[in-house]
């Protein structure tokens, strides 16, 4: 259901074309963007201010590309609810 926001994401296109973090990878992102999300209200409420901000994904990990990194898991934690970005978190193994 993001996907036509993610098919816009800076990050991604930045790294694709070899303008930024070269050497590294993300893993597929199938969670929902971790930020602009209302402060101190729990699940996917999007900026509901006068700003009606875009969400996105700006918490990201990334990993050396061709280090034999197995991604786990890639995720993100919607629960808490004291900032606007939600955590994400990453498992891998080395």
């Amino acid at each position: 259901p993001w996907s036509d926001l993610l098919r816009w994401d800076q990050l991604r296109s930045a790294m694709k074309r070899g303008r930024a973090f070269v050497g590294l990878a993300e893993a597929p992102i199938s969670f929902p963007p971790t930020y602009k999300l209302d402060k101190h209200k729990a699940g996917l409420a999007y900026d509901t201010s006068a700003k009606r901000r875009t969400p996105s994904w700006t918490d990201r990990i990334l990993y050396k590309e061709g280090s034999g990194t197995t991604v786990l898991k890639y995720d993100a934690d919607f629960e808490p609810t004291f900032s606007d970005h939600k955590p994400v978190v990453g498992v891998f193994e080395l």
